[in-house]
């Protein structure tokens, strides 16, 4: 059977593109919600650098109900999510008014950090809770990652909550091959677009708090910290004493 190729970019930046490294996944904590996988862009060929959120996902855990209610125009102009799979692409409802605040395991050694997310996405449904650009995250912050984390999986079906399992990015028929934008327009082209959405972007840049995540579970509010080296923090005696099997190796 033919498969048919599908380029993940459309014509400019008002278009954005869902174009994830399947090869691993990250768990994050999301407003100190349950932990999810989350979808990321690190190593892909593609010009997109937003973070992206799904509507139905942060609409259950939104529980003040403020960051629905004060969506604003993205910025750049963005109106489609091109590479879901979906026909004519997902719609952008609008974009975060303020930055947003998430946990991300990154690391055996460096354990969970909190990073404020700048200009998210709020998209009306997609195959996952969140996408992070990790290609941002590190050029604009200081947040250590392993490609080779013991801690993450493969993006597939069975790594996204059950009600995201029936979106048609799922429906894997092979018929259908995704392409970056690299492959498909050419690397002049894809560099930018990449500049076309990092100059436009606006609000507080993309930001790591140090210390302001539990390193062992990964909520935000600490108690305590290692009182010797101090570069870890802490919600509890029990995250602190699970935590030390694998901090004592460099705690210094």
């Amino acid at each position: 059977m033919k498969a048919t190729l599908l380029s993940a970019i459309m014509s400019d930046t008002t278009t954005a593109s869902f174009y994830p490294n399947i090869c691993q996944t990250y768990k994050v904590r999301v407003l100190d919600a349950e932990p999810v996988n989350a979808s990321n862009d690190w190593g892909t060929a593609n010009y997109e650098v937003r973070h992206f959120i799904d509507r139905g996902y942060l609409a259950s855990i939104d529980q003040e109900e403020w960051i629905m209610e004060s969506l604003i125009s993205p910025t750049p102009p963005c109106h489609t999510v091109w590479g879901t799979k979906t026909e004519g692409g997902e719609t952008v409802v609008g974009m975060l008014s303020r930055r947003l605040t998430i946990t991300l395991l990154t690391d055996s050694i460096h354990g969970w950090q909190q990073v404020k997310l700048r200009n998210v996405l709020v998209i009306d449904r997609l195959p996952v809770p969140i996408h992070v650009s990790l290609k941002t995250l590190l050029k604009e912050t200081n947040i250590n990652l392993s490609y080779n984390s013991n801690n993450s999986s493969m993006l597939c079906v069975t790594s996204v909550p059950r009600s995201f399992r029936d979106h048609p990015y799922w429906n894997d028929d092979g018929r259908t091959v995704m392409m970056g934008s690299v492959g498909a327009e050419g690397v002049d082209r894809t560099n930018q677009l990449t500049t076309k959405i990092t100059e436009n972007a606006t609000g507080r840049p993309n930001k790591l708090k140090m210390g302001e995540a539990c390193a062992n579970c990964g909520l935000s509010y600490c108690t305590m910290q290692c009182a010797r080296c101090e570069k870890e923090s802490y919600c509890s005696k029990e995250c602190q004493k699970k935590r030390w099997r694998l901090h004592k190796t460099f705690c210094k």
